[in-house]
């Protein structure tokens, strides 16, 4: 497995599919599939993708995201369950008063089937792991 410190940037989550949340201490890691990157990204040289691994976020302060779970096949769904709001619970501390970072994406979620929606955290920092 490699991993990529930064370039979040780079990454477009449109077309992923996302794991459940992992969370250790103020690690939060998300299995990821699906996922492409854009021309400034490292990985970009080697191709586009599609790319699966973990997004692995340290020193975080904050997790949170909005999910709408599809009703039926996501494919064909007979509509969508309201959305609601899902917080990581995280291990006590703060930042320590070094820089925060946020971070933001999207994608789909296999189990419930729901689509994510402005998944932002906060932490000091980011590294991809791709397989």
């Amino acid at each position: 497995m490699r991993e990529i410190d930064g370039c979040f940037e780079g990454l477009f989550f449109s077309e992923c599919v996302l794991g459940p949340a992992r969370v250790q201490g103020r690690t939060v890691s998300v299995p990821v599939s699906g996922l492409f990157v854009l021309g400034s990204h490292p990985l970009a040289s080697e191709r586009a993708g599609p790319y699966a691994g973990e997004l692995v976020f340290e020193d975080v302060v904050e997790s949170r995201r909005k999910l709408t779970e599809y009703i039926g096949d996501s494919r064909k769904p007979d509509g969508f369950k309201p959305p609601r709001e899902e917080v990581d619970t995280l291990a006590g501390g703060d930042s320590g008063g070094d820089a925060v970072y946020e971070f933001g994406m999207e994608g789909y979620q296999e189990s419930p089937s729901a689509w994510i929606d402005d998944w932002r955290i906060r932490a000091k920092s980011f590294k991809l792991r791709v397989r």
